[in-house]
């Protein structure tokens, strides 16, 4: 029999919270309180779609093609080192310039973009894979965990005898039992790793903000692409499994916050003395 605790639905709950009602809190705080417009966040986010979801997903499909990256650590740090910041800050750069003389110059704009770019970004990669798994476990919890488990080949005459709520395919039951298997702290430390994109995002992104704004845009930009190289560190690392604790990798994720902020505070403060 599958069980399933509230706890862990209860922090899927928060994850969707985190995924979907916390942009539209922002969008909304920063539309009315400082004049962040409807436009800047729809930039932001169609920036995501085109540079950091369909271009990447097409980069990623034709070096796959290629080779296989992860036999591959050559291409794969170029990918993460090179490629992949390279589309990010060209999408992002152009995107900007195409929002307009007035809302360049209004730091709320700058925000409102961000949340336009983060939040698109945890609904594609995280919001509507949870909202799968809440609903999955929500059904499992209602029907108290108790299933008729059959082969595929067998399911359609089964299905003919048994309730067909109740009855599923034996792989269906073993990827219910990994889900069912997941702890609460599984999806609170995914409620972390989407808070912690949406703030070192709103940094970056209002440093790429300032070089355009910026006559003498390459010291920023280049700030700006550094910015993005530390952010895709904790990836990295995890990927080639260099954390030998999830104490470690938090401990990243806090340092490379502090100095992507720091960074940004201190792209901002040149801004305003030079003018």
């Amino acid at each position: 029999m599958l069980q399933v605790s509230w706890g862990a639905l209860a922090a899927l709950l928060l994850l969707l919270v985190v995924c979907f009602v916390l942009p539209l809190g922002l969008f909304g705080g920063l539309y009315k309180l400082a004049d962040g417009r409807f436009k800047t966040c729809g930039i932001g986010a169609g920036a995501y779609f085109v540079g950091g979801f369909a271009a990447d997903v097409l980069l990623l499909t034709g070096i796959r093609a290629l080779t296989d990256m992860n036999q591959n650590m050559p291409v794969y740090m170029i990918y993460s080192l090179v490629l992949s910041p390279a589309v990010f800050m060209a999408v992002n750069y152009f995107a900007m310039k195409i929002t307009g003389k007035e809302e360049l110059n209004n730091t709320g704009d700058a925000l409102m973009y961000s949340v336009g770019y983060a939040g698109l970004q945890n609904m594609v990669t995280t919001g509507f894979i949870a909202a799968m798994y809440f609903v999955s476990l929500w059904n499992i919890k209602l029907h108290g965990g108790s299933y008729v488990v059959v082969s595929e080949s067998d399911y359609v005459s089964y299905s003919q005898l048994v309730s067909a709520s109740n009855l599923i395919t034996d792989r269906i039951y073993e990827q219910m039992q990994e889900l069912c298997s997941r702890p609460a702290s599984y999806f609170l430390s995914l409620c972390l790793d989407r808070l912690w994109v949406i703030v070192v995002y709103a940094a970056l992104l209002l440093v790429v903000w300032l070089a355009v704004r910026k006559k003498n845009k390459l010291p920023i930009l280049g700030i700006a692409y550094v910015m993005r190289l530390l952010i895709g560190l904790p990836t990295i690392f995890s990927d080639f499994h260099v954390f030998s604790s999830t104490w470690m990798a938090t401990a990243m994720i806090v340092v490379v916050s502090v100095i992507v902020w720091v960074a940004a505070v201190f792209c901002w403060k040149l801004y305003i003395d030079e003018n």
